[in-house]
């Protein structure tokens, strides 16, 4: 039971940095044509770069400049020198990335009409762990990484229950934007 009138005895005091950010273009903002707005990603480096013990990302699509060459922001390069950073001075450091299993595009991956399911994947993929540039591959040659998964994990949701007597399961598709330390 709660006592009416009685204060709490809570003595937490400190402070926190909140930063919203929101994409903007010439519909939204009236940008100029070949205008470049990079507000967010800004915004994600310099949460990265200045990340004292952790870094939480929960975003649909994981894709950065470690896919390869025609992919152009630095997100992934970031976690990588930050993470480097931590092996090097042996901080105790996590980066935390949740993103769905699979991409939110109609269909089966299975199915004849999933190209676009699969050039998404196919960029991730790029981006986590294959192709040389990745971010678990770049880990992996640095001297004073023993195991990458000791900084980084890369996560998704599943629901499990039971329908009819019989266990389903299903995803849990994450859509979130948010990045914090």
């Amino acid at each position: 039971t709660i006592t009416p009138n009685l204060k709490p005895r809570i003595k937490v005091k400190g402070s926190c940095k909140c930063q919203l950010v929101r994409s903007a273009s010439k519909w939204s903002l009236g940008l100029r044509e070949n205008t470049k707005e990079a507000s967010i990603q800004v915004a994600y480096l310099d949460l990265i770069r200045n990340a004292q013990h952790c870094i939480y990302i929960e975003n649909q699509f994981f894709i950065s400049g470690s896919a390869g060459p025609d992919v152009h922001n630095q997100i992934s390069e970031a976690i990588i020198l930050r993470i480097k950073q931590a092996a090097l001075h042996r901080q105790k450091f996590r980066v935390i990335v949740m993103i769905p299993l699979l991409p939110g595009f109609e269909g089966d991956i299975t199915s004849s009409n999933s190209a676009l399911l699969k050039i998404q994947l196919h960029w991730e993929y790029q981006t986590i762990c294959r192709g040389g540039t990745s971010i678990l591959e770049t880990l992996r040659k640095d001297p004073n990484i023993r195991d990458p998964f000791d900084y980084i994990y890369f996560m998704s949701l599943r629901q499990h229950g039971v329908l009819n007597g019989e266990p389903k399961t299903e995803l849990i598709y994450i859509h979130s934007k948010v990045v914090f330390d």
